[in-house]
């Protein structure tokens, strides 16, 4: 394949991955805000405390399902570039995969922590006690963590790689 349409691969996935993503931090959202407590900026967290054990465990039966769905979606989009291709290949498998993490990675800055968080900012999201505060405006804060990041899912899209050039291998 081409890199257009590797990268247009990797877009699609990563728009399904990230709408999957999304979809679930706002059904986690509704259930129990606190659930997502980490991703909040540091002076929501410190004024609104340490999680609970019971969210904590909430939060831990919450995160096999989805890491199950997305681990599906992103088997899918390599299992389609391997129908394409005819076999997985180092470049193109690494190229799919961070375009798809990286689009996840988007999607989260953009639609998650900008639009939802910090513009509609729904008062499902707005941990208790902690309303109005400076956090919920600091735009700054969910860019440096979009920067991270960056750099932690292509880490994650070469260990991806490496797993699925090894099933390729086995399989």
């Amino acid at each position: 394949m081409n890199i257009p349409q590797l990268l247009q691969l990797g877009l699609i996935w990563g728009m399904v991955f990230g709408a999957v993503f999304s979809a679930a931090m706002l059904i986690i959202g509704r259930i129990n805000p606190e659930m997502i407590l980490n991703d909040y900026p540091p002076d929501i967290r410190a004024k609104y405390g340490a999680m609970s054990e019971a969210t904590r465990k909430q939060a831990n039966l919450m995160t096999l399902p989805l890491l199950a769905t997305l681990g599906l979606i992103l088997a899918l989009g390599l299992g389609q570039l391997r129908e394409i291709s005819g076999a997985l290949t180092f470049v193109e498998t690494l190229i799919v995969s961070t375009v798809i993490f990286q689009m996840w990675n988007l999607l989260d800055l953009v639609l998650l922590d900008w639009f939802l968080l910090m513009t509609l900012k729904p008062k499902f999201m707005i941990l208790p006690g902690t309303e109005g505060m400076a956090g919920y405006s600091d735009y700054w804060f969910h860019f440096r963590k979009f920067l991270n990041g960056i750099v932690f899912t292509f880490i994650l899209a070469l260990v991806v790689t490496v797993i699925a050039l090894g099933v390729e291998a086995v399989v």
